[in-house]
């Protein structure tokens, strides 16, 4: 988990996912999940987690031009959950998250082509 920001000055309730998006894929589900922690929620923190269907991926890849277009798009067209701080879904969620590695962090060029190759060989 070294590579993963801690937020305990800011909060005291800390966690391995930063304010970055952590990806984890779900081949079983064909999706991957995009989480990231916001810090400034009225409910004093919570995971914001987006579901990205590889069908959706596609969509994105064939319907945008460009990084930014291509998360924009999927930012908008994603299923989002959201787990607010000190509750027991929370305390699940970090426990999951933290015990996985993530396929990616960052909404770069990288992991959009990630996500891409990925989605397109398991459609």
């Amino acid at each position: 988990m070294e590579d993963r920001k801690v937020k305990s000055e800011l909060n005291p309730n800390t966690t391995p996912i930063g304010e970055d998006d952590y990806y984890f894929i779900r081949k079983d589900l064909y999706e991957f999940i995009g989480v990231y922690y916001n810090p400034d929620s009225t409910a004093g923190g919570q995971f914001v987690i987006l579901h990205l269907p590889f069908d959706l991926i596609i969509e994105a890849s064939e319907s945008t031009a460009g990084v930014k277009d291509f998360f924009e798009y999927l930012d908008e067209n994603a299923k989002i959950g959201l787990v607010d701080v000190g509750t027991v879904a929370f305390d699940d969620c970090l426990s999951m998250f933290s015990q996985t590695k993530a396929v990616c962090i960052g909404r770069t060029k990288e992991t959009m082509d990630i996500f891409v190759s990925v989605s397109e060989r398991n459609k």
